[in-house]
């Protein structure tokens, strides 16, 4: 028992030490893809600012007419462009994973990928107000989610 308390004490304070090199962010995204209406979603979005890394989640409501909801989880690599310190061009691309949801059928979970860009710009306090254009190529078992995203969001 004691190994574990000591255990969850010392994941506490490695987590203080990683959060702080860590950028979160919320957005708001649109995706305009082939395979049915262009639709409107939310997202978070972890930045380590040690490693190129970057992971990002969005949740969207229905993507197509027949009710198939698909949500990103997405991990890839984000390389600067610019040395700025108020604005930074970021050349972002990685891989993506669908939880994909249909009203009248369980369809499989499957991969994707996606390729973009993101301008950051510095805020009072350090906050960061960024935007993304990013293309996704996501042709799923059930529809062609493929198509161009666009997010704007804060991060802090």
């Amino acid at each position: 028992m004691k190994k574990l308390i000591l255990g969850c004490v010392l994941s506490v304070f490695a987590s203080v030490q990683v959060a702080s090199a860590i950028d979160i962010g919320a957005f708001g995204s649109y995706w305009d893809h082939k395979d049915g209406d262009a639709v409107w979603g939310g997202g978070v979005l972890l930045l380590v600012e040690s490693l190129p890394i970057e992971v990002r989640a969005t949740y969207y409501e229905s993507v197509t007419g027949a009710n198939i909801e698909a949500h990103p989880i997405d991990v890839g690599l984000a390389f600067g462009l610019t040395r700025m310190d108020s604005v930074a061009i970021t050349a972002i691309g990685g891989g993506s994973y669908y939880f994909v949801d249909a009203d009248n059928a369980s369809p499989d979970n499957e991969f994707g990928w996606y390729i973009g860009a993101r301008l950051e710009l510095t805020a009072p306090s350090n906050y960061k107000v960024f935007g993304e254009v990013m293309y996704r190529g996501a042709d799923l078992d059930v529809a062609d989610f493929s198509g161009a995203t666009v997010n704007i969001g804060l991060l802090f």
